[in-house]
C-alpha cells in the first residue's frame, strides 16, 4: 500500500499481516537517517494522526498452481513484513508443505522479529528458519550483507538421473549459470550402447 508522507509524497510498504490486528493494519517501516522515504517525513508523525493511503496493489502471492512445492523464501531487512503475511497465512492454514525461510540482514539486530520465526519453527514441523548474517553465531549463516540468494545455493544439493544430455545440460545450468557448489551435484548417467543397456553408473 501506498502511505502519503508529510512532504506530500506517497511511500510504498508491504502489509505486514494476512488480516487485520484489532482492527489495525500493520506495516514495517526501515528508517535510514535522512532517507526521504523513510525517515524524514515518516517521523513526523504521531500517535493519533490522519493517514492518507491508497491500495492495495500488486498481486504478489502464493502461486495456486504449486500449493505442494517447496516454498523458499528469502529476504532482507523489512522485506520481512510481506513474507510474515504469507507464512502466517499458509501456517493458519496448516499446510504441509516444506517451508524454509532464509532472512539476511547487516546484523543479528536487523532480523527484528526472528522471535517470531523461531517460535514457528518450534511449532511447525515443516518451517524452518535460517538466519544469514556476516558474522554467524550459532544456527546462523554467514553471508555478504544484501547476498542472501548465496545462502539458498549454499544449502542446495541436487540428484540428477537419466540420459548424459540432460544431465550435462543441467550440471552446466546449475553450476555455472546459478552458482551451484560442483559438489554439491550428484548424477547418475545411463543409456543405450552398441552392446545393450548400460546400467547405471554414478559420480559426483
Amino acid at each position: 500500500m501506498n502511505v502519503l508522507a508529510n512532504d506530500a509524497r506517497f511511500s510504498s510498504f508491504s502489509l505486514a499481516r494476512p488480516r487485520l490486528i484489532d482492527g489495525s493494519i500493520e506495516l514495517h517501516v526501515h528508517r535510514v537517517p535522512s532517507s526521504v522515504c523513510s525517515d524524514l517525513p515518516m517521523r513526523k508523525f504521531k500517535c493519533g494522526d490522519v493517514v492518507a493511503w491508497r491500495g492495495p496493489f500488486g498481486d504478489f502471492g502464493l502461486r495456486q498452481n504449486q500449493e505442494a512445492a517447496h516454498a523458499v523464501f528469502m529476504c532482507t531487512g523489512t522485506g520481512f513484513a510481506l513474507v510474515w503475511a504469507i507464512v502466517e497465512s499458509m501456517l493458519f492454514e496448516a499446510r504441509c508443505q516444506p517451508i524454509s525461510l532464509y532472512w539476511s540482514g547487516r546484523s543479528d539486530a536487523d532480523l527484528y522479529f526472528q522471535g517470531v520465526a523461531r517460535e514457528w519453527t518450534r511449532l511447525h514441523n515443516n518451517f524452518h528458519f535460517i538466519p544469514v548474517v556476516p558474522r554467524g553465531g550459532a544456527g546462523h549463516r554467514r553471508c555478504v550483507p544484501g547476498r542472501v540468494q548465496h545462502a539458498v545455493i549454499a544449502d542446495a544439493v541436487v540428484y540428477a538421473c537419466g540420459f548424459p544430455g540432460m544431465i550435462v545440460d543441467a550440471r552446466e545450468a546449475l553450476t555455472t549459470q546459478r552458482g551451484l557448489r560442483p559438489n554439491a551435484f550428484s548424477r547418475i548417467r545411463s543409456g543405450v550402447s552398441k552392446s545393450g543397456p548400460q546400467s547405471a553408473q554414478p559420480t559426483s
